[in-house]
């Protein structure tokens, strides 16, 4: 599942989302430019994990622009939610 190196932000570029976050909520941003911006800075940081407290206001936005992460987050709650050799306590 996991590469042995892999590229990783946490909290990259968290002020210019949060101000997309702000603009959202004030209608300053269309939903299609939201997912404009998602998909510039995904192509520029061209990070495989972005590990963000702020994913989580935008996650439908991320949902929809990278329909294939969902399926990732089904896959790895799996492997977490799964019996333990010991059994469930």
């Amino acid at each position: 599942m996991l590469s042995t190196n892999h590229r990783a932000a946490r909290e990259p570029e968290r002020e210019a989302l949060l101000e997309m976050i702000l603009r959202e909520s004030r209608q300053d941003v269309t939903p299609s430019g939201f997912r404009e911006f998602l998909l510039r800075r995904d192509a520029r940081l061209d990070l495989e994990y972005d590990i963000s407290w702020a994913n989580q206001f935008v996650v439908g936005h991320l949902l929809t622009v990278f329909p294939a992460a969902e399926l990732e987050a089904e896959d790895r709650a799996r492997h977490v939610d799964a019996p333990t050799a010991e059994g469930d306590a």
